[in-house]
């Protein structure tokens, strides 16, 4: 997975390549954390070119829906016509369906 925000201007204000095998943003500043039991690891040949952070040990079908994953935490004071974008590659462990919710406080999250 690379993750990248940018604003209105095309400005990249974050991005996680993830070709270092660690958490820390290629560009930018900003975290990635698992909840709720996911569980990750770096994976090569991702594409043709980068690595990416595999994640697994999903809820069951059918329980605990909007539980589990990856949260990443940007600021984005001051800036305007935030675009989010992310590249994925299904596994065997993988989710099977995404859901992006966002939320300026990290309490009060809606979809996006």
């Amino acid at each position: 997975m690379t993750v990248g925000l940018s604003s209105q201007a095309q400005i990249l204000i974050t991005k996680w390549d993830f070709n270092a095998a660690n958490l820390t943003p290629s560009t930018g500043s900003g975290t990635l954390s698992l909840l709720d039991g996911t569980t990750a690891t770096f994976a090569g040949s991702f594409d043709d070119e980068n690595a990416g952070w595999r994640t697994a040990n999903y809820p069951t079908q059918g329980q605990g829906n909007l539980s589990a994953g990856i949260q990443v935490q940007i600021s984005t004071v001051g800036k305007v016509g935030i675009t989010l974008s992310y590249a994925v590659r299904h596994g065997l462990e993988s989710a099977n369906r995404q859901s992006v919710l966002w939320s300026t406080d990290n309490s009060n999250y809606q979809p996006a």
